[in-house]
């Protein structure tokens, strides 16, 4: 695995479902013009997602608190902020991908592992996610696709549990092919 590239796709959920004030214990969402933007972890186990119409998502789960938010809000954009600054000083290379997450790409060499780089997610997952009080995914794979898809996986059961989020480490490429497969075509949109 020397020499091998990989991109880290790292998202904050929730973040502005936190910044919105949401009530501990109810599902949660935000809107913005009509659609979901966010929501919390409870609202997405019953189905809600982001840029699924407001009422769609009243539907597939009643006790579903919606908060509107401007676009602009300040606490979200510190908080997103922060994630950022994290993956800087993991890596220089970073691409912000609002509002709430990042791709960062890392090199493995025989003096930096996979093991090393776990390590270093959990460390920014505790850094980040006290400050946003929310669990943070992280998706290691050799693209941008698979490892976006790897932290939405990694929010869901198949995450490796750590302090202040969920990680999923798909490293190898034979992994990435036998992970995709079983996946929902509607996984891939």
């Amino acid at each position: 695995m020397s020499g091998e590239r990989l991109v880290i796709y790292v998202a904050a959920h929730g973040m502005r479902v936190r910044a919105a004030a949401g009530v501990p214990g109810r599902p949660t969402a935000v809107a913005a013009g009509g659609r979901i933007v966010d929501c919390c972890p409870r609202a997405a186990g019953a189905g809600v997602e982001p840029g699924m119409a407001v009422r769609q998502a009243r539907r597939l789960c009643p006790p579903l608190r919606v908060t509107a938010v401007a676009d602009d809000d300040r606490r979200l954009a510190a908080l997103a902020e922060i994630l950022h600054q994290a993956l800087y000083d993991l890596t220089p290379v970073v691409e912000p991908d609002p509002p709430a997450a990042a791709f960062a790409a890392v090199t493995l060499t025989p003096r930096y592992s996979q093991d090393d780089l776990r390590s270093d997610l959990r460390r920014l997952a505790q850094r980040v996610c006290p400050a946003a009080a929310d669990a943070l995914t992280a998706g290691v794979a050799g693209s941008r696709f698979a490892a976006r898809l790897a932290a939405a996986a990694a929010s869901g059961v198949r995450g490796e549990r750590c302090a202040g989020g969920r990680l999923l480490l798909v490293a190898a490429p034979g992994d990435v092919e036998a992970w995709l497969a079983p996946l929902p075509v509607e996984a891939l949109w």
